[in-house]
């Protein structure tokens, strides 16, 4: 009976630290900062015009916005928030605070949130830091993807007709010259798409995805298209035959 009631109690205590702490957080002015134009990177650095908004309670009506200590600007209409030009002020590490009032006449504080003014020179370099190495990855995956298509074309160029493919990545239908061949890993994805040339004959185009029963179908077409073309070249052949047999017979 004792182990019951000290577990019901402890209960009750865990029930009231919980709703405790919650009360206690909605009681909390919530910060956040978004860009309406300029730059953000790492590091919390930011650069031209920014907006810190605050949310709370439903009976928050109105908000003062601080920067640092200084009153930055007051808001009395929901969705309560002040923009901002980050080259109004000095470079450097800024906090931002917010005091709410609400229509019962008690005040909400907030966390502090913090961001480093840099200026557009600043701005510019850490921009040009961070798309340096992004290009590079982008024309060094180009570059492989160039080879590996060159490579694949080759050997696709002696690929017979009917010959096993792989379709382990998929693997699509050349609307030029209708054979069918295997995507590589490495490619240029569009909408679900892939940009690519035929290994075959080496033409570029946007491929969709084929089911392997049309991959499969487009397979048996190509040995069909070849047997008609050894067809016709050994009609050719026959009707010439015939033309230089009938030289000698008129003599």
């Amino acid at each position: 009976m004792k182990k019951n009631l000290v577990a019901i109690l402890i209960a009750i205590f865990v029930s009231l630290v919980i709703i405790s702490a919650a009360f206690a957080q909605g009681e909390e002015l919530t910060l956040s900062l978004s860009k309406d134009f300029g730059s953000s990177g790492f590091n919390s650095d930011i650069q031209g015009t920014f907006t810190v908004k605050a949310s709370g309670p439903a009976n928050l009506e109105r908000v003062q916005f601080f920067l640092d200590e200084t009153l930055l600007g007051e808001d009395t209409e929901a969705p309560f928030a002040i923009q901002f030009v980050t080259d109004n002020y000095p470079t450097g590490a800024h906090d931002f605070t917010a005091i709410g009032f609400t229509t019962d006449g008690k005040q909400i504080g907030s966390k502090t949130i913090s961001a480093v003014f840099v200026s557009k020179e600043q701005a510019s370099v850490a921009g040009f830091k961070m798309v340096v190495p992004i290009l590079a990855v982008v024309f060094g995956f180009m570059a492989i993807n160039t080879v590996t298509n060159m490579i694949n074309i080759l050997k696709a160029k002696k690929l017979p007709a009917g010959a096993p493919r792989n379709y382990t990545s998929g693997g699509g239908i050349c609307p030029n010259c209708r054979r069918p061949f295997g995507f590589q890993l490495l490619g240029i994805h569009m909408f679900g798409r892939k940009l690519t040339p035929c290994p075959h004959c080496g033409k570029w185009s946007i491929f969709k995805r084929a089911s392997m029963n049309e991959l499969y179908t487009a397979e048996l077409a190509e040995l069909d298209t070849e047997k008609a073309q050894i067809y016709e070249v050994s009609d050719e052949e026959k009707l010439r035959k015939e033309l230089d047999d009938s030289k000698y017979q008129n003599l």
